[in-house]
């Protein structure tokens, strides 16, 4: 079950990076028109490249594997702003996650100011604040998984396991029309993904044995992943995912993504059930490029301390 999983984590990953296409091939339009093509592309490098920003999100995640079932639903809003190399970052999450017949709330509020990265979750810890600069992390020879100021200013590129990603689906690129295609209904693109026809691709396929050796907690032996790469188009059967971007005033102003995951262990050999995951995940965006403050809470704690007084 290792390998369907590993499978199944790394599938996901690409195909968040798939559903850019335009990092796939700069020559293809995947069903627009030249110009519809462009309008997108324009929208998307804009907002990316915007300064600040709100945003509010829902998302209702469902995964059933191994007899287990578990359902997440997320709501969420914030902001985030560079102010001139003095970045901040505001998330507050509501909702509730519920595994084995049990509900737990989800109500956490995130904040980065000053490169430090403050935490409230009153289900777990009360209304107590608690800080982690990288000086606390250090101190316990571990590290934040990411900058907080490149939080704060959207630069995910220093998430492990992600570096080199979006070179290595340049691959894919001769070919990516054949798995990908847009449509256009006024302001509103649509992504489709044949999922079943790209994880057939020669070439995603070597990409998953590639990370497979790359990657020594996965534990996955890359010939036995190679023997067993035919059979996951069959595994597969009936994993879609779509994604509609909205674009206004030559922005993007929301990505809805819906999808179902599927994956049959007994298709490739391997015992256990059937997983099943579905997304519904809707982002709105607004305020580009205006003015926005955070503020550190007064009674944050260090992490330094809270560990020195456990």
């Amino acid at each position: 079950m290792k390998t369907v999983r590993f499978i199944s984590a790394f599938l996901l990953l690409a195909l968040m990076l798939a559903l850019v296409p335009a990092t796939l091939g700069q020559d293809m339009t995947f069903g627009l028109s030249p110009e519809d093509f462009q309008a997108l592309t324009a929208a998307g490098a804009a907002t990316s490249s915007a300064t600040s920003g709100e945003f509010s999100f829902t998302l209702a995640l469902n995964v059933a594997a191994e007899g287990e079932t578990a359902v997440v639903n997320l709501t969420g809003t914030g902001l985030f702003a560079a102010n001139d190399g003095s970045p901040v970052f505001q998330l507050s999450l509501a909702g509730d996650a519920t595994a084995e017949g049990e509900t737990t709330p989800l109500n956490v509020e995130l904040r980065v100011v000053d490169e430090t990265l403050y935490i409230q979750a009153p289900d777990m810890m009360g209304p107590q604040w608690l800080s982690m600069s990288s000086t606390d992390m250090e101190m316990f020879g571990a590290s934040l998984p990411m900058n907080p100021a490149d939080l704060a200013t959207g630069d995910m590129a220093g998430m492990e396991g992600m570096a080199g990603m979006t070179e290595a689906l340049m691959g894919l690129s001769a070919s990516a029309e054949q798995y990908i295609v847009m449509s256009r209904n006024g302001d509103q693109f649509t992504t489709t993904i044949d999922v079943v026809g790209l994880a057939s691709a020669p070439e995603f396929q070597a990409l998953i044995v590639q990370a497979a050796q790359q990657d020594p907690s996965a534990e996955v032996d890359p010939a036995e992943l190679t023997a067993i790469m035919s059979q996951l188009p069959a595994a597969m059967a009936g994993t879609t995912f779509t994604l509609d971007q909205y674009v206004t005033d030559g922005m993007v102003s929301r990505i809805a993504l819906n999808g179902t995951l599927n994956l049959d262990p007994t298709a490739v050999g391997e015992e256990g059930e059937a997983v099943n995951m579905t997304i519904a995940f809707d982002l709105n965006l607004s305020g580009f490029n205006g003015a926005y403050s955070v503020e550190a809470p007064a009674d944050a704690m260090p992490l330094s301390q809270m560990m020195g007084g456990m």
